[in-house]
């Protein structure tokens, strides 16, 4: 495998870049704002990852297909392709008009889980991609599963497969609140890996088949690089080298 530099992870959350409680809407001024910061100060080497709101999110929860629950009709496999496929078009798009050369990767072309559920994921076009100077954009998706038919793969499980398979600087992750809060609703500035398992973790109120922060926080254990959770005014400091909101490592 080529050596390159350590890449920079970016994850900007489903409830980010699309409105959440409102099926298949996006968020435009939440991903021109993002594509602007980004066209800004994007660093050497960025992947982005993106979740799938009200887009992904909204089809796999009425069809009942989640990271262990899969399904093997093929028109909802279509359709929550589909429905991801169009919101990955629309950052892309966002991204193109600004001179970022983005170029989308679709996880069900590609990856796919084996009889024990791991995730395969091959890096080496991602690495080519950032070797050509592109800026791959990689969202959650449906994948084939053995035994299960498809199975929904988040993007967060993506950032973590990632940073194990191509070596990675720093993580961040773009969220709809400023970090990862304790039940007084402050942001935790620091979380170690024993702290991980202990901490009250707020939960989103819209639909999400993944977890929502807490299903973030136990991915995140899994990730080999550190962490920054944070929200979108604080996109532009987290690609400038700082590490705002919640830092997990």
């Amino acid at each position: 495998m080529t050596s390159i530099e350590p890449v920079t992870l970016l994850k900007l959350g489903g409830s980010v870049i699309t409105k959440k409680d409102q099926p298949e809407t996006l968020n435009e001024t939440h991903i021109d704002t993002a594509a602007t910061i980004i066209s800004n100060h994007r660093p050497k080497n960025l992947i982005v990852v993106h979740g799938g709101g009200s887009f992904g999110h909204f089809h796999a929860s009425n069809f009942n297909v989640t990271i262990e629950n899969g399904t093997h009709d093929v028109a909802e496999v279509d359709t929550i392709h589909s429905s991801m496929i169009c919101l990955c078009d629309a950052v892309v798009h966002a991204f193109h008009s600004l001179d970022i050369p983005a170029i989308p990767i679709h996880p069900l072309s590609v990856a796919w889980r084996d009889s024990d559920s791991l995730l395969h994921f091959p890096s080496q076009h991602v690495l080519s991609l950032l070797e050509s100077g592109f800026v791959p954009v990689i969202h959650g998706d449906i994948v084939t599963t053995a035994e299960k038919g498809a199975t929904i793969v988040s993007g967060d499980e993506l950032v973590t497969n990632l940073s194990n398979s191509i070596p990675t600087k720093r993580i961040g992750f773009c969220t709809s609140t400023p970090g990862v809060l304790d039940p007084s609703g402050n942001v935790i500035p620091r979380l170690s890996s024993q702290q991980k398992e202990n901490s009250s973790i707020t939960h989103s109120s819209a639909t999400d088949v993944t977890g929502g922060m807490a299903g973030k926080i136990k991915e995140l254990a899994n990730a080999n690089a550190p962490v920054s959770i944070f929200d979108l005014p604080n996109l532009e400091a987290f690609l400038k080298g700082s590490n705002p909101g919640t830092l997990v490592h």
